[in-house]
């Protein structure tokens, strides 16, 4: 035998405890659908932000492998002449507009720099007069590759990244440090490479 039992609530009770229910699903699918734009949003972002990194990835090698076979040239030829120099630097300039400047730095001290107009304080720079820019050097000579540097505010106004690569050159067996080549590139423009409206981009070193 089963035995129901009856609760009888007046009818301004059983209006409110629906109202009060209502209340309640309607939080619940409030919180729900907040979540879900939230994850929707927040994915977004991600996919934006990994295309604005491989894009701005894919400036930084274009911009900074510029000067490859000028390094090269200096490795197999054990030197380079200022006037080759410049139309070789000239040429990678021309084809990344990030590049601000060029300098090559045979024994370590600057003694050619393209473009030289805006350039020419570099000349005759030694990086053992400058303990933090050394550090870097001597890092690239170490390692035996590149390093890049920065961000680095210019005296000529803007930041940049700079990029030094020691060159080696090889006398029968033997290897030689002849000197560093080093890239100037605008932050700022490789930056811009992102076109992201909705992500601001920063590099930090």
């Amino acid at each position: 035998m089963f035995t129901a039992l009856f609760i009888w609530l007046p009818s301004s009770w059983a209006s409110v405890l629906v109202l009060g229910l209502g209340v309640a699903v309607s939080m619940v699918a409030g919180d729900l659908d907040a979540e879900r734009q939230a994850s929707e949003e927040r994915s977004r972002v991600l996919n934006e932000l990994a295309l604005a990194r491989a894009r701005v990835e894919g400036a930084l090698k274009a911009t900074f492998n510029s000067t490859d076979g000028l390094v090269h040239l200096i490795s197999l030829r054990g030197g380079i002449d200022p006037g080759l120099f410049a139309d070789m630097a000239r040429l990678a300039i021309g084809k990344n507009p990030h590049v601000r400047n060029i300098t090559a730095a045979p024994d370590d001290t600057v003694t050619m720099v393209y473009p030289r107009t805006g350039n020419e304080r570099e000349l005759g720079f030694r990086f053992a007069d400058n303990p933090e820019q050394l550090s870097t050097v001597t890092l690239a000579r170490e390692r035996h590759h590149a390093i890049l540097a920065g961000p680095v505010e210019l005296v000529q106004g803007g930041r940049a990244l700079i990029q030094r690569t020691p060159v080696f050159t090889l006398t029968g067996r033997e290897v030689h440090y002849w000197g560093t080549v080093s890239i100037v590139a605008h932050i700022d423009g490789l930056l811009r490479t992102s076109d992201s409206p909705a992500i601001r981009l920063a590099i930090r070193g």
